[in-house]
């Protein structure tokens, strides 16, 4: 029993002369810190050891447990005990405490994970709740404006596709994209886009959405001077749309040649039919200039049975020393074939 005592005090951090206060104490503190509850199921194991040294110590004490002024029961005189055993006990309750601390540091930093986790939880169900009513705020001012018979509501989706709230952008276009017939809506979406108005979402939703020709050719051509300066998955978006354009788009498809990258500017030469002419010699040039193997490779296909300037040629002899070898055969073989004509 008594090692069975000792193995208990030990259990909870303490010395084997601790009063039933420091019992209790020490139980309470390793209690709140271990619980499953508290610190998760792995702690069970550790909750059940010290729920067991409690019991022990609590049989073994003499007093009420639950009084103030408990004293520990009268125990036999303290047995000699040798120098390894004083160091084994010692070394055991520093281990057992440093243990504790551990356990105790964990479950804090348990539950301030929880904490935080929470905050964020009601921060985002708060932004939530902001934009759900600034929805209905402006759904409401829609059928308001619908049910007043006001004749500006066109004007008023147009102002409203400049706002800063990303909802009020998207609803005022969805409202705008219900009306293609109104004289003003074509060119108003049309100056917006130019403005550079349109990117991630609302361009998603303006160019995926079904329109009448004459938009298709106003907002290809309204493209035209924003391609080059979206960025990359918006402009490969918005080649895949000039695919349907016709030739409203070309203009806008060799604008994106000068897009910085290398995707874009593949999938436009890719997109380029062999049929059409090439590009202006200046842009041809810019392309022969770049390094990369996604651009050059589809634009020399491109080039192949073409005639080419002299300056062309010259670029072309540079490039048949490029690290790429589909590069260095594409240029090879141009070469050649300028020089046999």
């Amino acid at each position: 029993m008594n090692l069975e005592r000792e193995m208990s005090f030990r259990t909870l951090g303490l010395s084997p002369d601790a009063s039933w206060d420091d019992v209790k104490s020490a139980f309470r503190r390793l209690a709140l810190a271990c619980h499953p509850d508290v610190a998760g199921p792995a702690s069970a194991r550790r909750f059940q050891e010290i729920t067991q040294a409690y019991m022990t110590l609590r049989q073994t004490i003499e007093g009420d447990p639950g009084g103030a002024g408990a004293r520990r029961a009268p125990s036999a005189p303290p047995r000699k005990t040798g120098m390894f055993a004083r160091v084994l006990g010692g070394w055991w309750t520093w281990w057992r405490s440093r243990r504790i601390r551990r356990e105790e540091s964990r479950a804090e930093g348990r539950r301030q994970a929880w904490e935080e986790t929470e905050k964020r939880r009601r921060r985002q169900t708060l932004v939530d709740g902001i934009l759900d009513e600034a929805e209905l705020r402006f759904q409401d001012v829609l059928r308001r404006s619908v049910v007043g018979g006001r004749e500006d509501a066109v004007e008023l989706h147009l102002e409203r596709l400049s706002s800063g709230h990303p909802v009020v952008r998207c609803m005022a276009l969805d409202a705008l994209m219900e009306r293609w017939d109104h004289p003003a809506v074509v060119p108003g979406l049309a100056q917006a886009l130019a403005e550079g108005v349109f990117s991630g979402e609302t361009l998603r939703r303006l160019l995926g959405s079904r329109m009448p020709k004459n938009a298709t050719t106003a907002l290809a051509q309204a493209m035209k001077s924003r391609v080059a300066l979206l960025d990359e998955g918006d402009a490969l978006f918005a080649l895949r749309w000039l695919r349907g354009a016709g030739d409203a788009g070309w203009e806008t498809l060799e604008a994106s040649l000068f897009h910085p990258a290398p995707a874009v500017v593949g999938d436009a030469l890719l997109q380029w039919s062999r049929l059409a002419p090439l590009p202006k010699d200046q842009t041809i040039k810019h392309l022969l200039g770049r390094e990369e193997e996604r651009v050059l490779v589809p634009l020399l296909r491109l080039m192949k049975g073409r005639s080419a300037s002299r300056d062309v040629v010259d670029l072309l002899v540079k490039l048949s020393q490029h690290t790429s070898p589909a590069v260095r055969a594409w240029a090879r073989a141009l070469v050649s074939e300028a020089e046999a004509s």
